[in-house]
């Protein structure tokens, strides 16, 4: 009896060795370019107003083309964050990174803020109608 549970408890000490843990194939650098897409892609498709159907469909998509783009699958892609997340720092420096061309590309883009400078825009159509001329239906004169 002590034998077996020897053995047992071997077997488990054992079991639970991990041993090492590959390397991902997508390293740091790569890393932070697919994510930095993937991210715009994120953001483009939620300003679409679709339905959550066709958003998912959508952005599945575009998911395709960002890891064609970097000739990577999603499979290699989720194998690497796995492998990203078991190291928390190694993943927050390269978020540090995609978070940091989030913003310059965000700088580089014209904002609502910035036409807003207390002016207010008239939208002229091509018929301009005089508005003395335009009256509610209820004070319209019958032929």
């Amino acid at each position: 009896m002590k034998k077996i549970i020897y053995f047992l408890f071997l077997f488990g000490f054992i079991s639970c060795n991990t041993g090492s843990i590959k390397p991902p194939v997508i390293h740091k650098k790569e890393m932070v370019v697919i994510l930095y897409d993937l991210h715009l892609t994120e953001a483009y498709v939620s300003q679409l107003k679709l339905n959550t159907t066709n958003t998912l469909d959508t952005l599945s998509y575009y998911k395709q083309l960002v890891f064609e783009k970097h000739n990577t699958s999603e499979n290699s892609f989720n194998q690497a964050m796995k492998y990203y997340a078991q190291y928390p720092e190694k993943l927050k420096n390269i978020y540090e990174v995609v978070k940091q061309q989030i913003q310059e590309k965000d700088l580089q883009l014209p904002h609502i803020d910035e036409f807003d400078n207390g002016q207010t825009f008239e939208i002229k159509d091509s018929i301009e109608i005089p508005l003395k001329e335009i009256q509610p239906f209820s004070k319209m004169k019958t032929p």
